[in-house]
């Protein structure tokens, strides 16, 4: 598709662009510009879609979840974004997949993002969510309520469960990425810190007890 400007030059007609003389290329621009966003968006990808409506080349997937009656939290990066809507949780929603994915798409980015459900706490009517503290967002537990309501069933109530556990990131920093790894560590299961020939004690996460 040709430039949008020459786009412009070309519908202006011969006799306007006659009478604009040396105004012409500033004249172009004024035009052109208010018009460059809606036309990038209208512009068709590699996939036929307009971009607007192409979930991988839009700059605002939010607006693509609206239109799909999917509603995407604040505070995800435009990937996020795009994979929140290309999961599509509310086509979904009352699952426990989508309440876990609705939770795990605001908690900190890790390598677990860890969310689960405890389903029937107490009643058939209450459901518990537990996660872990280091992967809580800023709001706390009250953020991960109202993720969590926006796809819980109605008339089932939720708990948020806050663990103080260690997260992955942090087990791999000071004992080692692999299971093998925290096994030479910490070989006693039962034991609360490891056996003394190793000479290697845990070191709790900020933030955390453990």
């Amino acid at each position: 598709m040709a430039d949008l400007v020459d786009r412009v030059l070309e519908a202006l007609g011969r006799a306007f662009v006659t009478r604009a003389g040396d105004a012409l290329p500033n004249l172009l621009d004024g035009l052109a510009d208010p018009l460059r966003d809606a036309d990038d968006r209208l512009a068709a990808t590699d996939r036929g879609w307009a971009a607007a409506f192409d979930l991988d080349a839009t700059p605002e997937p939010r607006w693509i979840g609206s239109a799909t009656g999917t509603s995407v939290p604040g505070g995800l990066t435009l990937a996020e974004q795009r994979d929140y809507v290309r999961d599509r949780a509310t086509w979904r929603r009352g699952t426990p997949e989508a309440i876990k994915g609705a939770v795990r798409a605001i908690l900190l980015a890790t390598n677990s993002r860890r969310v689960d459900l405890l389903e029937r706490e107490g009643s058939p009517w209450r459901l518990g969510v537990r996660v872990w503290a280091a992967e809580v967002p800023a709001g706390g537990s009250v953020a991960v309520l109202a993720a969590a309501k926006t796809q819980t069933p109605v008339g089932i109530l939720v708990d948020v469960h806050v663990e103080s556990g260690a997260t992955y990131e942090h087990m791999a920093e000071y004992h080692g990425p692999t299971y093998e790894d925290a096994l030479a560590a910490f070989p006693l299961y039962d034991s609360a810190s490891p056996v003394e020939a190793t000479s290697v004690y845990h070191v709790p996460e900020e933030g955390t007890d453990v």
